[in-house]
C-alpha cells in the first residue's frame, strides 16, 4: 500500500476507529466524524455530549460532608450520557494526528471543550493557509526578473515559486507559467520573447 492509500484509509476511518483529522481537511472530517458517531449504538448520546457538554456528576455526601463524585444517583439515561461522554472524548483524541494533538489543552476537558478548541485551531489553520496562498499569489503576480540576476537564476527562482504554488493547490497551466516567465524578463531579453511565445 502506498502512502496516499494509507492516508486515505486513515481519513475515511472505520466502524471502530474514527477518521483521522488532517489540518487541510477539517470540514470533511467534521462530516465524517458526525456520521461515525451517529452510526454507533449510542451515537445520539455521544453527539449530545459533544454539542451540550457532559452530564454533571453529583457529589455523594459522606457523614454530612461532600465526598467523591459518583454516578450512583444517576438515572439510566444519565449513566448512558456519562459513558457516552467518555467515549466521545476517546473518539476525538483517537482521531487526532500528533501535530494537532500538541495544540490542544485536553487535560480534564469535556468532549465539547475539546471539539470547540479543535474548531478554533482548525479554522485558525485555514485562515493561516489562506493568508499563505494570498502571499504566494501576490509573489507570482508581481514576479519580475531582477536586473542583477542571470536568466538561469531568474528561472530557478520562478521554479521554486511554482513548486510552492503546487504544494498549496494553486493551479496554473504550463502555458500560463511560460507566458508569465517570458513577460517577467528584463528589457535585454524582450527581443527574444516573441520567438518563445
Amino acid at each position: 500500500m502506498n502512502t496516499s492509500q494509507g492516508r486515505d484509509a486513515l481519513v475515511i476511518g472505520s466502524d471502530n476507529k474514527p477518521p483521522v483529522l488532517f489540518k487541510d481537511e477539517y470540514e470533511l472530517w467534521v462530516n465524517r466524524f458526525i456520521c461515525l458517531s451517529c452510526g454507533k449504538k449510542k451515537g445520539h448520546f455521544i453527539w449530545k455530549s459533544i454539542e451540550e457538554g457532559p452530564t454533571p456528576i453529583p457529589t455523594v455526601m459522606i457523614n454530612g460532608r461532600a465526598g467523591l463524585n459518583s454516578i450512583i444517583g444517576f438515572t439510566e439515561d444519565e449513566k448512558r450520557q456519562h459513558f457516552a461522554e467518555i467515549e466521545a472524548q476517546h473518539c476525538l483524541v483517537q482521531s487526532l494526528t500528533n501535530d494537532v494533538y500538541r495544540n490542544l489543552d485536553i487535560y480534564q476537558n469535556s468532549a465539547k471543550e475539546t471539539w470547540d478548541q479543535l474548531e478554533k485551531i482548525m479554522l485558525g489553520f485555514k485562515v493561516g493557509n489562506q493568508l499563505q496562498v494570498t502571499a504566494i499569489m501576490d509573489r507570482y503576480e508581481n514576479f519580475k526578473m531582477r536586473d542583477v540576476e542571470t536568466l538561469d537564476e531568474a528561472y530557478d527562482r520562478f521554479v521554486v515559486l511554482n513548486n510552492e504554488m503546487k504544494k498549496n493547490n494553486i493551479p496554473r497551466t504550463e502555458f500560463d507559467q511560460n507566458v508569465k516567465f517570458v513577460n517577467s524578463l528584463t528589457p535585454e531579453w524582450k527581443p527574444f520573447a516573441p520567438f518563445v511565445k
